[in-house]
């Protein structure tokens, strides 16, 4: 194989490589036994983010080209893999020798992207060896016929080999494969389409079989084979190196987790000469290895090569420390005293990428070195910049994105408005309407030479990692003062161009998909966008639904329910214009030509289903109701398992079942006779309101006990079905959830007032309720939440929300001891969000959180305690209000800081006047009119309180000042203060003054 040769490639790879020669060698000495006929290998490289895993692979792939590659003088493959996973031809490989090695690399992303794009990652493999084997085996002649006969079984890669041979034949192929016209908009969702599309991967699979596989009638009896002879077979079988990068991440995308499980489980059976190559996170590996999920990957892959060989072990690398970087560091800044290179390296803490991102910046900056001169020593200043500057590598990649030219630096930053993923089109027309100076050389740019985003396929862009993005968006104030005006400005081209469908049709699906997404994402749920975004929502779903994961899962789908669903024609059907309904229901494709089915359709659909209404047509409505939901339930869990499109178009298509069974709930409401039913159902609940209202203690007894076992079922229920999505699929469905806890809190206090002896009912329900609360708390762990494609500050939000309405119910019924214990319990919550703090709103929740448990602790006789947390929370609500104004956020810390006043009066402590004077200067704030019902009565109690305390202390002026100022608010506002309470504040008043005199 040839020594390692160690040359440079750039400060990454430097860095990178230093230490990293023991796992190299273990690569190459892999490499070859797979390639000699030992059979197929894992090579499993575990570590966490930053450490080189991925980088470490290049450098193993240009081992490979530049030695194993040697029977040209050009070699086969090009030296280095750049930007991507997979090497880039300028064109196809003209040459007779077969390959040395097939090298495939596959990217596991944070979202489900299906097989998009596999023809460009297999097709530039499959071809060139096809055309050598062919010239080999058949001569010159035989060529077309070997790729032609290909064709067939290869859907996913025909395009790419067929622009070499006869395009109409491949365009015959393609129509008698999925049984339509090519270009027939129509054809997009047929059924055959989608029972066609699950063969893909085993189509890829077979393709690389057929370079694979042992020669037929060469495998011994026993099928082993190991032992054939790769030259007597009369044709080679190619060694082939698969790199699966971030493949804790593959189970987000059940298409390519296929197919590495069947490439797996059928390089096994016929031995192939496979080494696959997995990067995955240290942390997630050590998770999954343990899961109870058969599917999870480290479960499978740990499984397969075990199975290969025993005493298998995956092979771990971690931050390099010590003085394992100096070399590097004599070598590229090479004037460094010892003392400058101990504190760059103490900077990076062994972290290869923050080391480069760290020496990048220097050798970019000459003005931090003596003569200005990088291959020098630092100044003083320059040592000091260094040594005091942020390391973060968001800080450090801004810096370099700031380094490139205005015009690139504009173009970033409008990009990533879109996110991570971007159309240059758009980006230009966006700077256009915006004034701004744009052209596709800025875009171009972008890429080469700045290497802040990576070219795809027909103008699709995506930033190389999340942190430039992320840098690029937080340049945006520098191209344009108002980030408003660039986000309406990109929502007014993109709106234009989804509402047109030639611009759509001349989109290919990569371009049309992101493009939809995004306006899912930019347009919020106003009344006024609903039937566009539905409209987009559809076009989306029916562009989704011919991928191999989605179709899948639709067809599933469409079993389980008899096809009985028509809500998102009825939700379509809204749109104002044709030209919004048509083309979405032509790509979803449900019931055929969308043409045919006008607002009379569904105007006659709905009338049907009213009209059979009556009789057994009541169990057929209640049947629908109950399909709705749980056609909802299952969208969410069948995205937890990656259905191939993104969350928000769930979501929306959740909120469509959600929309019809709560349309339905209000027909039957409705129809007298079904509304004899409902009634009936509800009247434990009813019962109970009615109980309550008359203030009957022993009715109330009497209607809980009728709706406890309602109520204990219904909590019951919650906790075995208490998953995630309860949580995620939207505010309504989280109050439901927490109706339970609402519902036993009524029947608790019912019990306690009665002497029906229930109390174990009651305490059963209760107990049950507190429970449902206590599962939503533990999803507030990190490990939970990591299990999730959700951002865990989204997710603790949601539970803070839910915890604070269960424990004000708590409170209100006189729960206050287990409120307190509640709140205390979500106090991980709390630690986790001012841990990552994301905006003003996450200080205020923590604030929340320590103001509730105040109240309850203060109910519970706790006064101490309730002292101590108030003041916690008052510091969170001051860092809120720095961070951003809220005038609601003011009313609760005025309203805290009287309670504060008063805990600390009652305990005599020291501090206690300060938080009175705190207290009425933030009272006395807030604008007229901002505080209404019993809290206005409170601060105004309060102040009359201070008012008199002054007078009856001697401090008349003051007195007289505050006495003032209440007369002031009251009579700015008289419409918010009865009479009576009026007249009430101006007779204590009128006392005050008069006990001075």
């Amino acid at each position: 194989m040839g020594n390692i040769v160690h040359r440079e490639h750039g400060v990454m790879d430097e860095a990178v490589f230093c230490g990293r020669e023991n796992e190299i060698a273990k690569l190459l000495s892999a490499f070859e036994d797979v390639a000699s006929g030992s059979g197929p290998q894992l090579f499993l490289l575990l570590g966490d983010s930053g450490v080189g895993k991925t980088r470490l692979i290049r450098r193993f792939y240009e081992q490979l080209a530049t030695h194993v590659d040697h029977r040209d003088p050009a070699g086969y493959w090009p030296d280095a893999l750049g930007d991507g996973l997979n090497p880039s031809f300028a064109g196809r490989h003209e040459t007779d020798a077969l390959p040395p090695f097939m090298w495939l690399g596959v990217a596991c992303r944070e979202h489900n992207d299906g097989l998009e794009g596999m023809d460009a990652i297999v097709g530039p493999h499959v071809e060139p060896i096809l055309r050598a084997r062919a010239k080999r085996e058949l001569g010159q002649d035989a060529i077309r016929a070997v790729a032609k006969g290909t064709i067939g079984s290869l859907p996913v890669v025909g395009p790419f080999i067929a622009n070499a041979l006869d395009t109409s034949e491949w365009v015959q192929r393609a129509r008698k494969a999925f049984g339509t016209e090519v270009g027939d908009k129509s054809g997009d969702f047929l059924a055959p389409a989608v029972r066609q599309i699950d063969e893909n991967v085993d189509s890829i699979i077979d393709c690389l079989a057929d370079l694979l596989d042992a020669p037929v009638g060469l495998a011994d009896i026993q099928g082993n084979a190991r032992a054939i002879d790769r030259k007597a077979a009369g044709r080679d079988r190619i060694p082939a190196v698969v790199f699966l990068d971030d493949a804790q991440r593959l189970g987000i995308n059940p298409a390519k987790q296929a197919l590495v499980y069947r490439m797996l489980d059928r390089a096994r059976e016929r031995g192939w000469p496979l080494l696959f190559i997995a990067a995955h996170w240290h942390s997630d590996w050590l998770r999954d290895s343990i899961s109870d999920d058969a599917n999870a990957f480290a479960v499978r892959a740990a499984s397969w090569a075990r199975a290969i060989n025993p005493e298998w072990q995956p092979v771990t690398i971690t931050v390099q420390r010590g003085d394992i970087y100096r070399p590097m560091l004599a070598t590229l800044l090479p004037g460094l005293t010892s003392h400058q290179q101990d504190m760059l390296l103490a900077r990076a803490g062994g972290n290869p990428r923050l080391i480069s991102e760290i020496i990048a910046f220097a050798r970019d900056n000459p003005r931090l070195f003596e003569h200005l001169d990088t291959s020098g020593a630092l100044t003083e200043s320059g040592a000091a910049e260094i040594a005091t500057m942020e390391v973060e590598l968001e800080r450090l990649v801004r810096r370099r994105i700031n380094l490139a030219p205005a015009p690139v630096r504009a173009a970033a930053s409008l990009a990533a408005l879109q996110g991570e993923e971007f159309l240059g089109s758009i980006t230009i027309d966006t700077a256009h309407l915006l004034g701004i100076d744009a052209s596709p050389e800025d875009i171009a740019a972008i890429e080469r030479p700045h290497a802040i985003a990576v070219a795809g396929a027909r103008d699709l862009y995506s930033f190389v990692q999340t942190l430039y993005r992320d840098a690029a968006l937080a340049n945006l104030p520098n191209v344009l003062q108002d980030a408003d005006a660039a986000k309406a400005g990109l929502r007014k081209i993109l709106r234009a161009k989804l509402n047109d469908q030639a611009s759509l049709d001349a989109m290919d699906r990569g371009q049309r998909n992101l493009a939809l997404n995004l306006g899912l994402s930019l347009f919020g749920r106003t009344e006024a966008m609903a039937t566009e975004r539905a409209a987009w929502l559809l076009a989306l779903a029916g562009d989704a639904a011919a991928h191999h994961d989605y179709a899948t899962a639709v067809s599933r789908f469409d079993q389980a329910r008899g096809f009985a669903d028509l809500s998102d024609l009825d939700l379509a059907a809204r749109a104002p214009t044709s030209t919004l309904m048509t083309p979405a229901l032509i790509r979803f494709g449900r019931v055929g030509d969308a043409r045919q089915y006008t607002d009379w359709r569904f105007a006659a659909w709905k009338a049907g289903k009213l009209a059979s209404g009556s009789g057994a047509g009541k169990t057929e409505l209640k049947d629908i109701v109950a399909w709705h939901e749980f056609a909802a339930s299952y969208a969410d869990i069948d995205q937890r398992d990656g259905l191939g499109i993104p969350r928000e178009v769930e979501e929306a298509k959740t909120a469509s079942q959600a929309e019809m069974a709560s349309w339905m709930r209000k027909e039957i409401e409705e129809n007298p006779e079904l509304g004899e039913h409902l009634r009936r159902y509800l009247a434990p609940d009813l019962a109970v309101a009615e109980a309550q209202a008359a203030e009957d203690p022993e009715a109330l007894a009497i209607a809980t006990q009728a709706a406890l076992d309602a109520v204990s079922k219904l909590a019951e229920t919650n906790l075995e079905n208490g998953a995630f999505f309860a949580y995620v699929s939207g505010r309504e469905k989280r109050k439901a959830r927490l109706s339970a806890v609402f519902a036993a809190l009524v029947a608790q206090q019912a019990v306690d007032l009665s002497s029906a002896g229930t109390s174990r009912a009651g305490d059963r329900a209760f107990a049950a309720a507190r429970a449902d609360i206590e599962a939503a708390i533990s999803y507030s762990s990190a490990a939970e939440i990591a299990a999730f494609p959700f951002p865990p500050w989204e997710v603790r939000r949601q539970v803070v929300e839910d915890v604070l309405f269960a424990a004000g119910h708590l409170i209100q019924f006189g729960f206050s001891a287990s409120a307190y214990d509640l709140l205390h319990a979500a106090k991980p919550i709390e630690n986790a969000m001012l841990a990552d703090p994301r905006a003003a709103a996450d200080v205020s929740f923590a604030g929340c959180l320590a103001h509730c448990r105040a109240v309850s602790a203060a109910a519970a006789g706790r006064t101490q305690l309730a002292y101590d947390e108030g003041k916690r929370a008052v510091a969170f609500y001051d860092e809120a209000l720095a961070l951003e104004e809220n005038l609601q956020l003011r009313i609760r810390l005025a309203s805290l800081l009287s309670a504060l006043a008063q805990w600390g009066h009652s305990l005599s402590a020291a501090d206690s006047a300060e938080w009175t004077d705190d207290a009425i200067a933030a009272i006395c704030d807030l604008p007229d009119g901002a505080v209404q019902g019993p809290l206005l009565g409170e601060f105004t109690e309060f102040l009359l309180a201070a008012c008199r305390a002054w007078y009856e202390g001697g401090g008349l002026v003051q007195g007289e000042e505050m006495a003032a100022e209440i007369e002031r608010r009251v009579s700015a506002t008289p419409d918010l203060y009865e009479a009576a309470y009026r007249d009430q504040i101006q007779e204590k008043l009128a006392a005050l003054r008069a006990g001075t005199h």
